[in-house]
């Protein structure tokens, strides 16, 4: 099956990235080529993230698809920044470049329309609400407002938190800054105790998870340290992949096509069985990270195969722009339907918004992360950008307070 080899989705790296790290293409035989059934795995995540957000209910764990999303991170951008570092190859401006090129573009896009929205909808209330909100997304603390002043994601309050699907941007940022400094400080020991250390931060992280599922469930749900061991789960498989011997055998086929149906059964078990009253994520997560785990791992399984198919994978080439789009264009529509909304309507804007997601892929993803500026320049651009947008939001608050009462399109409806 013949897939683009640039083609890229929602964290990860390409053949070009891994070129500039110079290593020796025996060692990464399998592990720098280009895997379109990690984007099919990231078809599944989007979809049932979509799909519970609707209220499908034959969907209500639909939510694991963010665990999905973050061992995917974990094992990608794991496997980019251990080779680099190792081979001396790593440079943090170039790093967090290539970041800014994946993450920001389709973001402040997104952003730009709530803001439209926001001037159209919200009473100064919940305009102070909306900016409060721009504000820890444009400084990766997004997650860390929501852990501290919502109910909890399950909370049916949540819908009319415009942009709460970026509290999983806040714990891969947040990953992006930790992960390559502790990777720098063990660069000089061995595998081994790398992999200890590692492993150690992932079982902290694992009871920390389980404990404050029971205790503190709001901030277990948002926070990193509850989170890191779904990222460092794809971090220590990347590693182990790393530094597979040239010329060691992969699994038998048989292993691996048991493997990757496995692991499928683990996340759709997941995913079909959980509900809003699983204590999550906790013990509970193992389900979707193991079994994504499974299926990264046996690479030439069966499932991965099927994962390859080209119509899922444009599903997961564009999965990134999806999860930005969907959940705004759902709350505003909340917000302007009182009375709430039909499921069958609530699926025809997961449609739309799927189509604003293929327009923001081909028009804004790619045309930026192919830009080939410097690392130091564009870094400058963007934290400019940046700043236009924090502005922007102050103007934006200071005209609601002015104008006072509901935006002006909400009056009309």
């Amino acid at each position: 099956m013949r897939v683009v080899s640039s083609s890229r989705s929602f964290v990860e790296i390409s053949g070009e990235e891994i070129a500039e790290s110079r290593v020796d293409p025996g060692v990464l035989q399998i592990a720098s080529k280009y895997r379109p059934d990690i984007d099919g795995l990231r078809a599944i995540a989007i979809t049932s993230v979509v799909a519970y957000h609707i209220g499908l209910n034959d969907l209500k764990g639909g939510f694991v698809g963010v665990d999905i999303f973050f061992v995917i991170s974990g094992y990608l951008i794991g496997f980019l920044v251990y080779k680099q570092i190792r081979d001396n190859e790593f440079a943090i401006s170039k790093f967090y470049a290539r970041r800014a090129k994946r993450i920001l573009p389709a973001l402040f896009s997104v952003l730009t329309f709530c803001y439209l929205c926001a001037f159209l909808l919200l009473s100064p209330h919940e305009m102070k609400n909306f900016i409060a909100e721009v504000l820890s997304t444009i400084t990766s603390s997004s997650n860390i407002l929501y852990a501290l002043f919502t109910p909890g994601y399950f909370h049916p309050n949540t819908e009319q938190k415009t942009l709460l699907m970026t509290w999983t941007l806040g714990v891969e940022e947040q990953f992006y800054i930790l992960f390559p400094i502790s990777m720098m400080l063990m660069k000089n020991a061995s595998v081994r105790v790398q992999k200890l250390g590692i492993g150690s931060v992932a079982a902290l992280s694992l009871l920390a998870s389980a404990w404050g599922t029971i205790h503190y469930p709001i901030l277990a749900y948002y926070l990193l340290p509850t989170r890191a061991w779904e990222l460092a789960a794809g971090v220590l498989l990347a590693i182990f992949e790393a530094n597979r011997l040239h010329g060691a055998r992969m699994m038998h086929p048989a292993v691996a096509h048991g493997i990757s149906v496995l692991g499928l059964a683990l996340i759709t078990t997941s995913i079909f069985v959980f509900n809003q009253w699983t204590p999550f994520p906790g013990y509970a997560a193992l389900l979707p990270v193991l079994g994504t785990v499974m299926i990264i791992a046996a690479q030439q399984g069966i499932v991965n195969q099927v994962l390859s198919w080209r119509p899922i994978v444009f599903v997961g080439l564009v999965s990134y722009s999806w999860y930005l789009w969907h959940w705004p264009i759902l709350t505003f529509a909340r917000i302007c339907c009182a009375a709430g909304i039909s499921t069958e309507k609530l699926c025809m804007l997961a449609l739309l918004s799927f189509g604003c997601a293929v327009v923001s892929y081909k028009i804004v993803e790619q045309p930026f992360r192919e830009r080939s500026t410097p690392a130091i320049p564009l870094l400058k651009q963007y934290g400019v950008l940046a700043l236009v947008m924090i502005l922007a939001a102050g103007a934006l608050y200071a005209s609601r307070d002015i104008v006072h009462g509901d935006g002006p399109l909400k009056q009309l409806v």
